[in-house]
């Protein structure tokens, strides 16, 4: 049994499915009861074969595949946000810090874009005869 387990972790953190690694997900892959599944993922966990991250679900993926993977040694047992340690290894940081803007540098441009819409801050609307409240004619040509 604990073959199994350890062998459908190391193919899920393998293949990046790292949703189908909590102890729910395995229990349902595997079609063994939970206690079962945690226990021995206890005795894995103790061994150093796999690493726990995250919190609620708590993920195990194979420490080896992870080492081997992304070049680097895993400290403990436990990788507290995994978003930010995959994040950290593949040096792409996360989704709103590759936004460009992200640090305010777009700032004073929205400023502008916010003043050129505000600006002219009193135009008279044409009514529906092309005429605005001043009985004045406009061209309303094609807007480019």
């Amino acid at each position: 049994m604990q073959e199994m387990i350890e062998k459908a972790i190391q193919e899920n953190t393998q293949n990046g499915q790292f949703s189908r690694l909590s102890v729910a997900e395995l229990s349902s892959q595997l079609s063994l009861p939970k206690s079962r599944v945690t226990q021995a993922l206890q005795q894995l966990l103790k061994a150093g074969t796999i690493v726990r991250a995250g919190q609620k679900p708590v993920l195990f993926l194979d420490r080896s595949v992870l080492e081997e993977t992304y070049g680097t040694a895993i400290e403990g047992d436990t990788i507290r946000n995994l978003d930010q340690w995959l994040a950290a290894q593949t040096d792409q940081g996360q989704d709103f810090d590759r936004l460009i803007g992200h640090d305010g540098s777009l700032s004073s441009l929205v400023e502008q874009c916010k003043a050129t819409v505000a600006y002219p801050p009193q135009r008279s609307a044409p009514h529906s005869d092309g005429r605005n409240r001043h009985g004045q004619k406009h061209d309303r040509g094609p807007c480019l």
